[in-house]
C-alpha cells in the first residue's frame, strides 16, 4: 500500500472515531426520560405494524388534518 492510501486510511479511522465519540457526547447530554412499560409496548406494537406496512405515510396524515 502506497503511503498516500496509508495516510488516507488513517484519517478516515480517525474521523470515524470522532464520528463515534460526537455520537456518544450526543446521547450522553441528551435528557433521559424513563419509558413506561406500557409506552414501550406500545412502542413494540408500532414498530411491528410499520414491518407489516400497516401505518399511514407522513403526508398522508398531513393532508387528513387539513
Amino acid at each position: 500500500m502506497s503511503q498516500a492510501n496509508e495516510l488516507l486510511e488513517k484519517i478516515y479511522k480517525d474521523l470515524q472515531t470522532i464520528k463515534d465519540d460526537i455520537i456518544e457526547i450526543k446521547l450522553r447530554l441528551l435528557d433521559e426520560e424513563e419509558v413506561t412499560e406500557e409506552e414501550l409496548r406500545e412502542i413494540q406494537e408500532a414498530k411491528k405494524q410499520i414491518r407489516r406496512g400497516e401505518y399511514t405515510p407522513l403526508e398522508e396524515f398531513k393532508k387528513e388534518l387539513e
